[in-house]
C-alpha cells in the first residue's frame, strides 16, 4: 500500500494575537510640528472635532472629564466648563500653567500620542511669564489661507499666530490681520462652532487678498527689522520644543545675565552702565540678576536683541561658549516699550510756552503753575524765566479761584455733609454736577467726606449688584427645575428661553451658578 508523504507544516501559533490599544478619538497627526509654522493645540481641538463632526464642546466636555483623577473633578469640570463658554479665557489652552498641561495629557492619552503639548508653549514655562505672551483673539495672515486653499492643503491656525509680540507673517511680509474684513468682528479664539480660516461671526471667508491691510511703507520701514527679529526669534523656540534634550530651568537668566555682567570689561561691574547698554529698566535688570522674577516675552527679547543673539541660543547653548560670543549692539534697533511711555525731552519753546499759559488763563478753572509745567514736561522755574508776565497774572488768578472756592467751603461742606445721609447715596459725579466744582477740586478740599461719600456709593452699587444676582439666580434655578421636571435636560439654551432677561447668560457669576444647580441635579460630574 503506497502512503503519500506527509507535508511538515510550520508551527501555529496558539497564543490570541497582541492588538494595539485603539484610541479613544482619533489619531489626529498635528501640522508642523517641529517647524516654526507649528500647529496651535486651539487649532488642533478643532480640526479633531470637525473630523468627529461635532462641536468643540461636545468633543471635549464629556471625553476630558471622564478621564479626570476623581480628586481633580472638584477642581477641572468647573475650570473646563467655563474654557469652553468663555472665549475669552481660552487662550489659556496654548499657555503655560497647569491648565494647558493637563488639557494636552488628557488629549493625548485619547488620541494615544505623545507630541500634543508642544503645539503650546509649555515647554518655556520656566523662562517667560504669562503676561502678554498671548493675544485674546485671532490674528491671522490673508494670503497663507488663501495659498492653503489653492494647494489644497488642510488649513489651520499656527501657534506663532496666538503670540502677542508677532505682528508679521514672514512669508508674505503681510501685517497679522485681527479683525474680520466682512463684519470688522475681533474673533474669539476658539467656540464651540469653528472652522479655519472663515470668521466665526459672520461665517465669511478670511483668506481673500481684498482683506490685506496695507500701512504707511515709512512706519513698516521703521518696525520691519524689530518684527522680523521678534517672529523669527518665537518661531525658532517653538521650533526646538520637541528636540530639547531638557527643559530650561528658571534660573537660567539669572545665570547668563551674571556671567555677561561679570565677563564684560565695558560695564566694569557697574549695573547702571550694563543697563545702559542693554536698554532695560534698572529695576527690571536688578530682579533679574538676582533671580526675583523672570522677564516677560517683551522685555526677554529686548535683552537678546542687544546681546545680538536668539533666545533659543540664549536658552540652551553652553553658557562659557555664549558667553564668549555674545556682543552688546550700542545702537539698539529696538524701541523699548518703556522708554516710549516715558515723556520724551523735548526743546522748550517760547511760543509754545506763551500758547499754553494763555490758554490755562482762559480757563474756567485755572489751573496752578505745577499743572501747566506739567503739561509742558518742564519746570515752574522754566515758565518763569521764558513767560514772567504771564506766569505772574495765573499765579494771581489761580490763587483767587482758590480763594473764591474757600468762600463756599462752608456752603459745600454742608451739601456734602448732606450727601452721606440721602438715600440712594449719590455718586461724586452727580454731587460735582450739582455744586459745579471739579472733582479734583473737591477731594483737595474734603478729601474724608469725598472718599466717604465715594466708599458709601460703592457699598450700594454693590448690594445693588448682589440683589440682582440673587433674583436672577432665583429665576434661573426656578427654569431649571422646571425643565427636569418636564424630563428635559435644562442646558444654557433651554434655560435661556425661559427667562425674562436672556443677557445674563453671559456673566460669570450665571454660567458659575448653573453649572453647581446642574451638578447638583447630577447632569455634571
Amino acid at each position: 500500500m503506497n502512503h503519500k508523504e506527509l507535508s511538515i507544516y510550520e508551527s501555529l501559533e496558539l497564543h490570541p494575537p497582541e492588538i494595539p490599544e485603539c484610541s479613544r478619538l482619533y489619531s489626529l497627526e498635528p501640522i508642523g510640528i517641529g517647524t516654526p509654522d507649528c500647529e496651535s493645540l486651539t487649532s488642533y481641538i478643532i480640526r479633531l472635532s470637525q473630523a468627529h463632526c461635532v462641536t468643540v464642546n461636545k468633543l471635549l466636555h464629556p471625553n476630558i472629564l471622564k478621564h479626570f483623577e476623581r480628586k481633580d473633578l472638584s477642581d477641572y469640570s468647573q475650570l473646563i466648563y467655563r474654557l469652553l463658554r468663555s472665549p475669552h479665557n481660552s487662550k489659556s489652552f496654548n499657555g503655560l500653567g497647569l491648565t494647558t498641561t493637563k488639557l494636552s495629557q488628557q488629549l493625548e492619552a485619547l488620541t494615544l500620542r505623545n507630541d500634543l503639548c508642544f503645539l503650546t508653549m509649555v515647554s518655556w514655562s520656566e523662562v517667560t511669564t504669562y503676561h502678554q505672551l498671548f493675544r485674546d483673539h485671532q490674528a491671522w495672515c490673508p494670503v497663507c489661507y488663501e495659498e492653503w486653499q489653492m494647494n489644497k492643503k488642510p488649513l489651520y491656525t499656527p501657534l506663532l499666530w496666538f503670540l502677542h509680540p508677532v505682528k508679521i507673517c514672514l512669508h508674505h511680509c503681510q501685517y497679522l490681520l485681527e479683525e474680520c474684513p466682512h463684519c470688522q468682528q475681533i474673533l474669539p479664539i476658539i467656540v464651540k462652532q469653528m472652522q479655519p480660516g472663515y470668521c466665526s461671526q459672520c461665517g465669511q471667508w478670511l483668506g481673500s487678498s481684498s482683506s490685506i491691510k496695507t500701512c504707511p511703507q515709512s512706519i513698516y520701514e521703521d518696525n520691519i527689522k524689530w518684527h522680523e527679529y521678534v517672529t523669527i526669534s518665537i518661531g525658532e523656540l517653538i521650533a526646538a520644543a520637541p528636540h530639547l534634550s531638557s527643559l530650561p530651568t528658571r534660573d537660567r537668566t539669572a545665570q547668563v545675565l551674571n556671567a555677561y555682567f561679570s565677563a564684560n570689561n565695558i560695564t566694569k561691574g557697574k549695573i547702571a552702565t550694563f543697563t545702559r547698554f542693554i536698554g532695560i529698566d534698572p529695576g527690571n535688570i536688578f530682579v533679574y540678576i538676582y533671580n526675583k522674577r523672570i522677564p516677560r516675552i517683551d522685555k526677554l527679547l529686548q535683552i537678546t536683541s542687544a546681546l545680538q543673539i536668539s533666545p533659543l541660543k540664549f536658552f540652551t547653548e553652553d553658557i562659557n561658549t555664549l558667553i564668549g560670543k555674545l556682543q552688546v549692539n550700542s545702537q539698539l534697533f529696538v524701541k523699548v516699550q518703556d522708554q516710549d511711555n516715558k515723556p520724551k525731552q523735548t526743546k522748550l519753546d517760547k511760543i509754545k510756552i506763551q500758547q499754553v499759559l494763555t490758554e490755562a488763563l482762559g480757563e474756567e478753572a485755572p489751573p496752578s503753575l505745577t499743572e501747566v509745567a506739567k503739561r509742558l514736561k518742564c519746570s515752574r522755574h522754566s515758565l518763569k524765566n521764558y513767560c514772567p508776565e504771564l506766569h505772574q497774572i495765573l499765579k494771581l488768578r489761580h490763587a483767587e479761584y482758590v480763594k473764591t472756592l474757600s468762600k463756599y467751603s462752608f456752603k459745600t461742606r454742608h451739601f456734602l455733609e448732606a450727601a452721606l445721609i440721602v438715600n440712594p447715596p449719590p455718586s461724586m459725579q452727580s454731587i460735582t454736577k450739582s455744586i459745579g466744582i471739579n472733582s479734583s477740586k473737591l477731594y483737595k478740599l474734603f478729601p474724608e467726606l469725598c472718599y466717604q461719600i465715594s466708599k458709601r456709593h460703592k457699598e450700594y452699587r454693590n448690594a445693588c449688584t448682589l440683589e440682582k444676582r440673587n433674583q436672577v439666580i432665583h429665576e434661573m434655578n426656578e427654569a431649571i427645575f422646571k425643565l427636569h421636571k418636564q424630563g428635559k435636560e435644562p442646558t444654557l439654551a433651554q434655560v435661556r428661553k425661559l427667562l425674562t432677561k436672556p443677557g445674563y447668560t453671559r456673566d460669570q457669576f450665571f454660567q458659575d451658578a448653573l453649572f453647581k444647580t446642574r451638578q447638583e441635579l447630577g447632569y455634571e460630574n
